[in-house]
């Protein structure tokens, strides 16, 4: 009895050692941590904006001066950053300044001769030569041709400024839109002659539901085309109008992408 006990401990003993043995072969065969090659995610969330094309402020073309218009640019006139469009006649500003320069070297004379009068007898003062009240009366003298010499350069600086601004320029590329006044036409100070349309500084601008902005850097993050082509965010609005919840975005382009049908 005790011998037939003996022969099925070490006939289970074997078993266990066989069956560990298989699992340490199955180990040793099979990997334990798999590896697979990673592939890229290319997709992503493809949002249609609606979108408009808004134009920049009409530049105003205006009258510094009390002057004839002698030309200006038609109607519907493309116009190229730093061109002529309008122009006023000169004449009368011209002989106006020469005037000023005028009654300024007049003025610096008697300023020159008053200062050289007061410091004479400012020196006879000290010998009681000359009375306290003359001397007054001289640099009254001196500082009333002292303030008039200051208003002249100002008249002289603003005509001059005036003057520069008879012949009127673009400041962009511009289409002439309309004309306010006619060659030949005398026009009075901040008259307006026409108005520009510029043609440069237009912009996309197109709604985004606030929905959408489920995160600070998804816009930052986002790439924006046109006709499959790449446009760049200028700005995004602050606020979100409240009678569709939707924010504005402004967009730079050229202008062979403006076209939006």
């Amino acid at each position: 009895m005790r011998n037939h006990q003996i022969r099925n401990f070490i006939a289970n003993s074997i078993s266990s050692i066989a069956l560990l043995l298989s699992c340490n072969t199955y180990s040793n065969d099979s990997p334990i941590v798999l590896v697979e090659p990673a592939y890229p995610w290319n997709q992503a969330v493809s949002t249609k904006l609606y979108c408009s094309v808004s134009s920049p402020p009409l530049h105003q073309i205006s009258s510094h001066t009390e002057a004839e218009l002698t030309q200006v640019k038609p109607v519907g006139s493309i116009i190229k950053a730093g061109e002529l469009v309008a122009e006023q006649d000169g004449f009368y500003l011209s002989q106006e300044i020469e005037i000023i320069r005028t009654d300024l070297e007049i003025t610096q004379s008697q300023l020159t001769y008053a200062e050289e009068e007061l410091s004479r007898l400012t020196k006879l003062r000290a010998a009681d030569m000359v009375s306290p009240s003359h001397l007054n009366h001289l640099k009254l003298n001196v500082d009333t041709h002292r303030l008039n010499r200051q208003r002249l350069e100002q008249q002289l600086k603003t005509a001059e400024y005036r003057h520069e601004r008879l012949q009127h320029f673009a400041k962009t590329d511009s289409q002439v839109l309309n004309i306010d006044a006619n060659p030949g036409e005398r026009l009075n100070p901040g008259q307006r002659v026409m108005q520009l349309l510029p043609l440069t500084e237009n912009q996309i601008e197109c709604s985004l539901p606030e929905e959408h902005l489920d995160s600070e850097n998804l816009l930052s993050n986002s790439t924006f085309k046109l006709k499959n082509r790449d446009i760049h965010l200028r700005n995004i609005s602050y606020t979100v109008i409240p009678e569709t919840q939707n924010l504005n975005l402004y967009f730079e382009a050229s202008r062979e992408k403006l076209c939006l049908c």
